[in-house]
């Protein structure tokens, strides 16, 4: 006796997908049809197949809601099924390891974080044309093929984003699989509807022209074997009964509507004619009477799924609790039905609904009400994440609220320029409305001029946009506008800086990662102003802040890892290290990691850099330095900030680590110094070089280069005492070799001075040194070395960072502060 899956045609269909795919490699097929035809059957049963005679099987499925977000397909599969693994493997562990020995909770959790942060850094050189977020994507994709053949069942791909689709090319390329050898015997089955609209139909259609070998289209089942299929499914018929022939002529053999309305019309339901139907009516009938056949709340359940196809195909249980404003326990408890039913299906920490199908038809049950939804969802998401700056856009757009829809777009084009991303300004102004347009022009020159170290050109820009803006791009404009005094290194500008930030305290009710960003740059013009203590208890506020939103808002993590990288301000080396290489994990784009970001990444290499010169770890902080550069190299396409600091910690720390002689240093130094904008860095880069030329003897060279810096600081008269340090220190050093001990003298009390400015763990460091070396001016033997003099006094001093500060002569690290 034929079944269904028979007299459908699916049976042969899949016995001859199954048999093509297991007898090749790398090969691609296709199964299409329309909505109801039972694609999603046979894609079920050929994964269980293939698992049971072949190898490992996984899904991934395409969103039309979140189509704009790269990835959001292949990482979506790739984190639901890896967190599955993971919790099945640290379960069997836990069992098997507390016959034998009882672990605690932390070693088992520092156990898991070493399995899942264990990268291959041998597919960085062996597939360089591929990003980091496409090489952990594929890192991913091999680990849970787990050394069997992986059948990846795309689904709905017709709603894939631009970023998967290409990286599902490239899956099939020869080229990838020295990295990923994997791969070499992956095939792939990519299932679309027909019906419904394409996202990226240019790619998808370049995808299946070059690697797609078969195509199979389901279709609704044929009427001359529907009465056949409807007594399977246990319907009885009278004779000559004309029921068959009318159920076919309404729903057009989708076999679901078949065996439901078959059910309801044997009943005594009513059936109406073809030209009369109302198949949106219809399907509402068919799951309004399973979820009231389940005997729960159906009707709650209904309002909430309407509210959730809002959302999308996709929705977190926050996000539905705020838009239906339900706790989530109501929410959960709601939704048991429905998933009970399959009409909603769990996927990671998300639900989604199982076929779109059963979304339009939640979609369109209250058409009137989609206004005030999608305004109400963008409030949430403003609440929730108001980071997502472009799904909030596509909400208030649905709303037909332009202005806000323009706002958020210019929030989120900030938000890809300060990612390092190269981003289109003509192409996001289009469009916007006229005011928002004239703000983003401004801010985009303003943006220039900063990224190219104009930082009063920048407040020129920035002054010139008026008060006429919501705050949320007020409070961007004087964010950029702090951040520019900050780097002219005055206290005035300092002070400024303080002042333009402090008006914001507040907007965190409106758009809290502006404010977390508000806050960071407040915490570096405070410290950089000497208040360490306002410093210190704005960081306690920001950490308190975060941490009640890491459960629901992303930004949230990236606001903590931000404030991370600029841990040497207020913590010791040590601490300090420890939170700089937790901002580096977290922003690394290691295998698949959705929160990577190669700028952060290239700062927290670089600042960590720094922190290892003034411990004394020379190798690690070269290693460091060497990494970031390594970031710069790996992402072309984007632009990282001030390369100076990165280049000037990677000299320092190869020079102390042997790596680089001091001819090199010095011709490095000076090459910088080239490049190097006056206001900013430029004297620290000078003293760097002259230190490398004194350390070597070369006295009235050093002090020929350094004599014009001190000129030009002393016209500044309230400019950044720490720039003041190192040159004056320098300068005394070289007169007193050269016997002229009196100028000497002159410089170092000058140089004192600047002490009560070295603010920071390492003051102890600048004023231990300053009080020792000050005793060669009272030592009556002419022969003393400037350079040795505080190690051959003071050896014992504990300290890591006493190797690198004991020196009398002193070379400077750099950091980023006000950089990102």
């Amino acid at each position: 006796m034929d079944s269904v899956a028979d007299l459908t045609g699916q049976t042969e269909i899949l016995s001859e997908i199954f048999s093509r795919l297991s007898s090749n490699k790398r090969l691609l097929m296709r199964l299409t049809g329309p909505s109801g035809a039972g694609k999603s059957w046979l894609a079920h049963a050929l994964a269980k197949k293939w698992q049971e005679n072949i190898g490992s099987s996984l899904f991934s499925l395409g969103d039309k809601i979140q189509s704009h977000r790269s990835f959001y397909a292949l990482h979506l599969a790739v984190v639901s099924e890896s967190a599955r693994q993971q919790l099945n493997a640290a379960k069997n562990t836990i069992i098997e390891s507390t016959a034998a020995l009882p672990l605690a909770g932390k070693i088992i959790r520092e156990l898991l974080h070493y399995i899942s942060k264990s990268p291959d850094r041998r597919r960085m050189s062996m597939a360089p044309f591929l990003s980091e977020t496409e090489r952990g994507l594929l890192a991913k994709l091999c680990s849970l093929a787990k050394n069997q053949r992986l059948l990846l069942i795309c689904d709905d791909i017709q709603w894939w984003d631009k970023a998967s689709l290409e990286l599902l090319s490239m899956m099939l390329e020869k080229v990838v699989h020295a990295a990923f050898p994997q791969l070499a015997n992956m095939v792939v089955l990519v299932v679309d509807t027909e019906d419904c609209p394409v996202s990226e139909p240019i790619i998808m259609n370049d995808l299946l022209k070059k690697h797609c070998k078969a195509t199979y289209r389901l279709g609704f089942c044929s009427e001359e074997y529907f009465e056949k299929i409807l007594r399977d499914f246990g319907l009885q018929f009278g004779s000559g009964s004309s029921l068959p022939k009318d159920l076919y002529r309404i729903c057009g053999g989708h076999l679901e509507f078949a065996r439901q309305l078959g059910k309801n019309a044997i009943e005594g339901t009513q059936l109406l004619d073809e030209e009369s139907i109302d198949k949106t009516f219809l399907l509402k009938e068919l799951i309004e009477q399973r979820l009231h056949g389940l005997r729960l709340p159906a009707d709650s359940t209904i309002s909430i799924l309407r509210s959730a196809s809002i959302i999308g195909q996709t929705f977190s249980e926050n996000e539905l609790s705020c838009l239906t404003e339900l706790s989530i326990s109501n929410i959960r408890e709601i939704l048991r039905p429905a998933q009970t039913m399959r009409l909603v299906i769990e996927s990671g920490n998300e639900r989604r609904f199982s076929h779109e199908l059963i979304h339009d038809f939640f979609f369109t049950k209250n058409q009137a009400g989609h206004v005030e939804q999608n305004m109400k969802f963008a409030e949430c998401l403003r609440l929730l994440s108001p980071g997502e700056y472009r799904r909030r856009a596509y909400h208030l757009g649905q709303a037909k609220d332009h202005k806000r829809v323009s706002e958020a777009l210019a929030l989120d084009f900030l938000s890809e320029q300060r990612s390092g991303r190269k981003v289109d300004i003509s192409a996001t102004t289009l469009g916007l409305v006229p005011g928002i347009k004239i703000f983003l022009e401004k801010m985009n020159q303003a943006w220039c001029s900063f990224n190219t170290g104009r930082y009063r050109k920048a407040l020129i820009f920035l002054d010139s946009v008026e008060d006429l803006y919501t705050d949320s791009l007020l409070a961007e404009r004087d964010i950029l506008k702090a951040r520019s005094h900050i780097k002219l290194l005055t206290l005035f500008n300092r002070r400024n800086a303080v002042e333009i930030l402090s008006i914001w305290a507040e907007v965190d009710l409106q758009e809290f990662e502006v404010w977390g960003r508000v806050m960071i740059y407040y915490i570096v013009a405070c410290f950089f102003l000497g208040d360490t203590t306002r410093a210190a208890r704005a960081e306690r506020l920001l950490m308190k802040r975060l941490k009640a939103r890491f459960g629901f808002d992303p930004s949230s993590n990236d606001l903590l890892n931000r404030i991370r990288l600029k841990a040497n301000m207020l913590h010791t080396s040590e601490v300090a290290r420890e939170r700089i290489l937790q901002a580096i994990d977290y922003f690394a784009s290691t295998e698949g990691n959705p929160t990577y970001d190669p700028v952060h990444a290239y700062i927290g290499h670089t600042n960590l850099s720094a922190n290892r010169i003034v411990a004394g770890d020379f190798e690690s902080a070269y290693s460091a330095a060497l990494q970031g550069k390594k970031v710069v190299s790996n992402h072309r396409t984007f632009v990282f900030p001030r390369m100076d600091i990165l280049v000037n910690n990677l000299i320092i720390s190869g020079y102390f680590a042997r790596k680089i002689t001091r001819g090199d240093v010095i011709s490095h130094f000076l090459g910088l110094a080239k490049k190097s904008d006056l206001t900013n860095d430029r004297s620290l880069i000078v003293s760097n070089a002259a230190w490398a030329m004194a350390v070597g003897g070369e006295y009235q060279r050093a002090l020929k280069i350094l004599l014009p810096v001190e000129k030009q600081l002393k016209l500044k008269s309230d400019f950044d005492g720490f720039y003041h340090y190192y040159v004056e220190n320098n300068i005394a050093g070289c007169r007193f070799m050269l016997g002229d001990r009196d100028q000497a003298l002159v410089h170092w009390k000058l140089a004192g001075t600047f002490l009560g400015e070295l603010i920071g763990p390492n003051e102890m460091y600048y004023r231990r040194r300053h009080e020792i070396i000050t005793g060669i001016f009272h030592e009556a033997n002419q022969a003393l070395d400037w350079s040795s003099y505080a190690a051959t006094k003071q050896s014992h001093l504990v300290g890591p960072g006493w190797i690198y500060f004991r020196g009398g002569f002193l070379p400077s690290e750099l950091e980023f502060w006000s950089d990102e």
